[in-house]
C-alpha cells in the first residue's frame, strides 16, 4: 500500500513538472513572439521614414497611433531628434514626463544610443526606471535620410503593462510567474500555494539581451490528466490567435473605411505604380476629375505619359528620382493624350517597400491643374502687355517732355526780356502785363513738364540717386525762402523747428529740394489767409531723419488720401478749383522718398489741416544731432 502511494506521488510530481516545463516553454515563446511582432512593426515604420524622406509631426503621430491600435502592449512610440532629445511622444497623455527629455543625461539610454550610432542597428537598453514610471526597457531604431542622421525611433515598453497584454488568456492562475531581464527581476506574480521544488526556468533572447521566465506550479491536486492540461493550453492558444485575428481584421476594416472615405471626398485622385514603374491602379476620381478612363492609363509608364517632352531636363530629373526610388512632390507636366487638348497634371508620390526592404512600386496622388496653369498663363500675358504699355507711355511722356522743353525755354527767355524791357520801353503797360503772364505760365508749364519727366524716369527705373552729405537745416531754410514771397502775399506764418546742431543727411540734393518745395508749395497753396505752415526736422525713433510739413489748411478726407498719392490724382474741392496744379506733387514726393529707401505718411483732417511726414532710413543719417 505504501509503495503504491509513493508511486502515485512520483507520477503526480512528474506530471506537474512536465506540465510546468511545457507551460514555461510556451510562456517564453509567447513573450518573445509578442515583443518581436511589435519590433517588426516599429522597424517597418523606420523604413517608411527612410523611403519617404522623413516624416512630419502629424504623419508620425498618425502612423504611431495606428500601430498601437493594432499591437497592444506599448508604453509609447517616440521620435528622438539627432540631438538625442525626445521631441514627439505618442500617446502624449500618459507620457508627458518623457517629452523633451535629454537622453544624453541618462546613463543607460545614452550608452545604448552610442552603440546604435556605432553599429547603425536597432538596440535595446538594459532594464531601466522609465521616465513615465515603472520598470521597463526601450528599443532604439536609427533613422536616416540620404545618409544623414535624422534621429531615432524608440519603442518604450513597461514590463507590467507588457505582461498584462501577454497573459490575457491561458492557465496562468495555476502558476507563480517570474520574468527576469538581463538578470534583473522585472515582473513577478507569486502564488502562496506554489511548489518551488517544481519550478521551471526557460531562457530566450531578444536583440541580444537575455530573458528568462520561471513558472512555479500550484500544488492543488485539481489536475491529474495530461490530456486535459494539453487541451487547456491548446484552447488558450486558439483563443489568443482568434483574438489577434479579430483585432487585426477590425484595424484593417477601419483603415480601409478611412482610406475609402478620404479617396471619395478628395479633389485629387490616387494612383499606384508597380515595381516596373508602370501604373497598376487609379482611383475612380481620375475619371470624375479629368474625364479619363483609368483603364486607358493602367499599364502605361511614366515615359509613355511624357511623350515628346521626355528630353526636357525636368523629365530627366523626374525619371532619375523614380529609378533611384526617391520620393517626389508637385511634379507638374502636360499629360500626353491626343484626345485631350493641353491638360496639365501635378503628381506627388512615395516609394513602397515590403518588410524585407524590397521595392514594390509607388503610391501617390494626382491633381488636375489645367485651370490653374491656364489662369497663370493669362495673367502672365496680361502683365507683359501692361508692362509694354507702361513702358510705351513712359517713353512717350519722356520724348514729349524733351520736345516741349526746347520751345518753352525760348518762350521763357523772350518773355523775361520783355518784362524787364531790356531793349527799351514796350509802350502800353498792358504789353508788360501780358509778357509777365506769359513768363509765369510758361515757367509753371516747364515745372509741370519737369515733374512728368521725373515721374516717367522713376517708372522706367532710369532716375538715379546721386548722394551728397547735406545739412538738414540749410536745405529746409533754402526751401522756405523760395516760398516765402507767396506765403507773405497770403499773410501766412512760415516757421521751421529744428534741433540744436542740425543733423546731416546723405541724399540727392536735387531730389531733396524737389521734395521740400512740393510739400511747402502744397501747404501754402491750400492754407487760408492768416494760417500757418510749419516745418520740423530731426531724428526719429529708429535713428533716421524725419521731416514733417504741417499746415492749417483745408485738409483731406481719409478716403481721399490714397487718391492724391496717385499721379494726376486730385480731389474735387472748392479750393482746388481756384489753384493751379496737375496732381503730380505728392506722387513725385512719394516716389523720390522711396527711391531713397524711405517712406511717406499723410495725416489729415478736413477743415483742420494736413501733416505730411517723410522718413529716411537710418543709414542715411551721417551725423546725429
Amino acid at each position: 500500500m505504501g509503495a503504491s502511494w509513493i508511486y502515485l506521488e512520483k507520477e503526480e510530481s512528474a506530471f506537474l513538472r512536465d506540465r510546468t516545463t511545457f507551460a514555461a516553454q510556451q510562456t517564453a515563446l509567447r513573450v518573445k513572439l509578442f515583443i518581436d511582432d511589435r519590433l517588426r512593426a516599429v522597424e517597418a515604420l523606420s523604413k517608411r521614414w527612410h523611403s519617404s524622406g522623413g516624416m512630419g509631426r502629424t504623419h508620425f503621430i498618425a502612423e504611431s497611433a495606428s500601430i498601437q491600435e493594432v499591437y497592444l502592449g506599448f508604453q509609447a512610440l517616440n521620435w528622438v531628434g539627432p540631438d538625442k532629445g525626445i521631441r514627439w511622444v505618442v500617446p502624449v497623455e500618459t507620457n508627458r514626463p518623457a517629452l523633451d527629455a535629454d537622453l544624453t543625461r541618462l546613463p543607460l539610454p545614452s550608452k545604448t544610443l552610442e552603440a546604435v550610432d556605432a553599429s547603425n542597428l536597432a538596440m535595446a537598453t538594459p532594464p531601466i526606471d522609465l521616465l513615465q514610471g515603472g520598470k521597463g526597457f526601450v528599443v532604439y531604431f536609427p533613422l536616416s535620410v540620404a545618409g544623414i542622421n535624422t534621429g531615432y525611433l524608440n519603442a518604450v515598453f513597461n514590463v507590467d503593462k507588457l505582461m498584462q497584454s501577454v497573459l490575457t488568456e491561458g492557465p496562468w492562475d495555476q502558476f507563480g510567474l517570474t520574468v527576469a531581464y538581463e538578470g534583473v527581476t522585472v515582473f513577478q506574480r507569486d502564488l502562496a500555494s506554489g511548489n518551488p521544488a517544481l519550478a521551471v526556468s526557460e531562457p530566450f533572447q531578444i536583440l541580444g539581451r537575455a530573458w528568462r521566465v520561471e513558472l512555479n506550479p500550484v500544488d492543488s491536486g485539481e489536475f491529474h490528466a495530461l490530456p486535459f492540461a494539453i487541451s487547456l493550453v491548446f484552447m488558450a492558444a486558439l483563443t489568443l490567435l482568434f483574438r489577434l485575428l479579430l483585432i487585426r481584421q477590425r484595424a484593417l476594416r477601419e483603415s480601409e473605411t478611412r482610406f475609402r472615405d478620404i479617396a471619395e471626398s478628395a479633389t485629387d485622385w490616387f494612383w499606384e505604380l508597380d515595381e516596373d514603374l508602370r501604373f497598376s491602379w487609379f482611383s475612380d476620381r481620375l475619371r470624375e476629375v479629368t474625364g479619363i478612363d483609368p483603364e486607358d492609363a493602367v499599364g502605361k509608364s511614366r515615359r509613355d505619359l511624357a511623350g515628346d517632352l521626355i528630353e526636357e531636363d525636368k523629365w530627366q530629373r523626374h525619371l532619375e528620382d523614380l529609378e533611384a526610388h526617391r520620393p517626389f512632390r508637385d511634379f507638374q507636366y502636360q499629360y500626353h493624350d491626343d484626345r485631350i487638348h493641353r491638360r496639365y497634371w501635378s503628381i506627388s508620390g512615395a516609394p513602397v517597400f515590403d518588410e524585407q526592404g524590397l521595392f514594390k512600386g509607388y503610391r501617390g496622388t494626382g491633381t488636375d491643374i489645367t485651370a490653374q496653369v491656364t489662369a497663370q498663363s493669362v495673367m502672365r500675358r496680361a502683365k507683359e502687355s501692361a508692362e509694354i504699355a507702361n513702358r510705351a507711355k513712359s517713353e512717350f511722356l519722356a520724348n514729349m517732355s524733351h520736345e516741349l522743353r526746347t520751345p518753352l525755354n525760348s518762350i521763357i527767355g523772350f518773355s523775361q526780356i520783355l518784362t524787364e524791357e531790356m531793349y527799351g520801353k514796350l509802350g502800353d503797360e498792358k504789353y508788360a502785363e501780358y509778357a509777365g503772364d506769359i513768363l509765369a505760365s510758361s515757367t509753371h508749364l516747364l515745372a509741370i513738364i519737369g515733374d512728368i519727366l521725373d515721374i516717367s524716369k522713376i517708372e522706367a527705373g532710369e532716375l538715379k540717386v546721386e548722394d551728397v552729405d547735406l545739412n538738414l537745416g540749410a536745405a529746409i531754410g533754402h526751401a522756405l525762402r523760395m516760398v516765402d514771397e507767396r506765403g507773405r502775399k497770403k499773410g501766412l506764418k512760415l516757421d521751421a523747428l529744428l534741433p540744436h546742431g542740425s543733423p546731416v543727411l546723405r541724399a540727392d540734393p536735387r531730389h531733396l529740394r524737389q521734395i521740400l518745395l512740393n510739400l511747402l508749395t502744397n501747404a501754402v497753396k491750400f492754407t487760408d489767409t492768416g494760417g500757418s505752415v510749419t516745418v520740423t526736422g530731426g531724428l526719429g525713433d529708429d535713428g533716421g531723419i524725419e521731416i514733417t510739413v504741417s499746415d492749417t489748411g483745408i485738409g483731406i478726407a481719409p478716403e481721399n488720401i490714397n487718391k492724391i498719392l496717385e499721379p494726376f490724382g486730385q480731389v474735387a474741392h472748392s479750393m482746388t478749383r481756384d489753384h493751379e496744379g496737375t496732381g503730380l506733387g505728392l506722387p513725385l514726393v512719394k516716389s523720390l522718398i522711396e527711391l531713397h529707401g524711405g517712406r511717406l505718411a499723410v495725416d489729415s483732417t478736413p477743415g483742420t489741416g494736413t501733416r505730411v511726414t517723410i522718413a529716411f532710413p537710418p543709414d542715411r543719417t551721417v551725423e546725429p544731432a
